[in-house]
């Protein structure tokens, strides 16, 4: 069974196999699974986990103000059009991805999304979509059988959890004393 399917969630000290809960995520999930998430990863944006956390987000901070300094002097006269909130995002899904996977997604670094995110991104549209379907079943059960016609949705759905599930079984893995969203969700 595929990692996504049984993704361990730690509320008891031990891995309790919850099929599916983050398989469609914080956003899109219904109102049982949002809650037991957002409990899940309260303990992650306490004051003092933060305050753990902090060493963390300021080098990704840094280094946005680097790049956007980088950006104006690689510039003719010294001014530039920076798109600040492809910058934010960028330094947003670097900070996510490393207290999240112990892993950056190199947004800042490389001036561009990374697959991955570009992907949420274009969900994200699709998933309010999906969200009215859900609630008119008689419509919704024709678009989502409509999407059957088109499998390249299907197949990206599947990379994407696939790569999450990836990632997420790779910081697993790690022995680490960092103070990341999966040290708290697990302790």
């Amino acid at each position: 069974m595929a990692l996504e399917m049984v993704l361990p969630i730690l509320s008891v000290r031990e891995p309790v196999k919850v099929v599916r809960l983050f398989a469609e995520g914080v956003v899109v999930s219904n109102n049982a699974d949002h809650s037991r998430m957002r409990r899940l990863l309260s303990h992650a944006f306490s004051e003092t986990a933060l305050r753990k956390q902090e060493q963390i987000i300021t080098h990704y901070l840094n280094l946005l103000v680097e790049k956007l300094h980088q950006q104006i002097q690689e510039s003719e006269k010294g001014e530039a059009k920076v798109n600040l909130v492809q910058w934010y995002n960028f330094t947003t899904f670097d900070i996510l991805g490393d207290l999240c996977f112990d892993e950056s997604f190199g947004a800042l670094n490389q001036g561009q999304y990374h697959s991955w995110v570009a992907n949420i991104f274009k969900s994200l549209k699709i998933a309010r979509m999906f969200r009215v379907f859900r609630a008119y079943p008689i419509v919704g059960s024709v678009i989502f059988g409509l999407l059957k016609l088109f499998p390249q949705v299907t197949k990206a759905g599947e990379e994407h959890r696939a790569f999450t599930a990836k990632k997420t079984e790779r910081r697993l893995n790690k022995q680490t004393d960092r103070e990341d969203f999966i040290r708290f969700a697990i302790t």
